[in-house]
């Protein structure tokens, strides 16, 4: 397990396994996601502060910094990322999804994308006449 610190609002610190914030800026987080693409990570944050927040990775000093902040009506309660890799859905308190476009990849590791899913495609299709008896 790494221990990944975050920089957030007013140079506080928190590490993965306990998260120190100041009084007023007491969070709930509720989910991450990891992108390894673009090397960032998503929370949701509940708490005095509704919020989703998009933190990037850095390898020299191996500290995750806040670079977005998206205000959220309801309390954010789960997030997961689609199977594109491009949007995550976030459900709420008020038991709503929402959709944001949070990590979207450029055209090139979409085609990169759609020519696996060919190829995948083409080798299943050579052995969908096998049947497998399990006794």
């Amino acid at each position: 397990m790494h221990n990944f610190r975050c920089r957030g609002r007013n140079e506080t610190y928190q590490d993965v396994a306990r998260v120190k914030f100041q009084a007023y800026d007491i969070r709930q987080t509720s989910a991450i996601v990891f992108d390894e693409y673009y090397r960032e990570m998503a929370t949701c944050q509940g708490g005095n502060k509704n919020c989703i927040n998009v933190w990037k990775y850095s390898a020299p000093s191996s500290d995750f910094s806040l670079v977005h902040e998206i205000e959220c009506n309801s309390r954010p309660l789960n997030m997961v990322k689609s199977v594109c890799e491009e949007f995550i859905v976030v459900t709420n308190d008020a038991e709503e999804f929402s959709f944001y476009d949070l990590f979207k990849k450029d055209e090139n590791i979409q085609q990169k994308n759609s020519s696996q899913r060919s190829r995948l495609k083409q080798l299943s299709r050579k052995f969908d006449r096998i049947r497998q008896n399990i006794r």
